[in-house]
């Protein structure tokens, strides 16, 4: 557990404080770039998002399980409703993936990948010094908030009456 970032996990729904857990025994002994644990980057990811449903924060929890860690989707499916783990799913990087295929893989998918992904880059480019990942990342967020800013403009136009659309 780390110590970094104290949250009182009991304040948020069981669902949430079972993926604190479960990402937390995954990421052990794991750090990230700069040498913090690993499970701050998740923690991070996941209090930095907007709409703090209960499915999204276990999303942004669970986000890095199945890339960066023996655990799989099968494991996952064990713990979490299938709507949490599709998501986990969709933001995890397939192995020798291009990494902007990846990108339109997730845009193509729910709005909970999504939303995660946008969260997940922006913490990621908190913490980078070279110039071309930035760019990399930054156009990859990009591409998300576009697509998640369509969705929603399409949602609105189909609510508007007929003769306004």
């Amino acid at each position: 557990m780390t110590k970094e970032i104290d949250i009182d996990w009991s304040e948020y729904s069981p669902m949430v404080k079972r993926a604190y857990e479960f990402a937390d025994k995954a990421h052990v002994n794991k750090t990230r770039w700069g040498g913090d644990p690993y499970i701050t980057h998740p923690i991070r990811v996941c209090m930095s998002l907007q709409n703090k449903t209960p499915y999204n924060m276990a999303t942004a929890l669970l986000h890095d399980v199945i890339e960066d860690t023996t655990y799989t989707e099968y494991d996952l499916r064990k713990h979490f409703c299938g709507v949490v783990v599709d998501a986990v799913v969709a933001v995890s990087k397939i192995k020798n993936e291009n990494y902007f295929d990846f990108i339109v893989r997730i845009a193509n998918s729910s709005e909970m990948a999504i939303i995660v992904k946008i969260a997940d880059i922006s913490d990621n480019l908190r913490d980078l010094k070279d110039g071309g990942m930035k760019i990399k990342y930054s156009l990859a967020r990009y591409i998300l908030q576009k697509e998640l800013i369509e969705r929603k403009n399409n949602k609105w136009r189909r609510n508007l009456p007929l003769y306004l659309q």
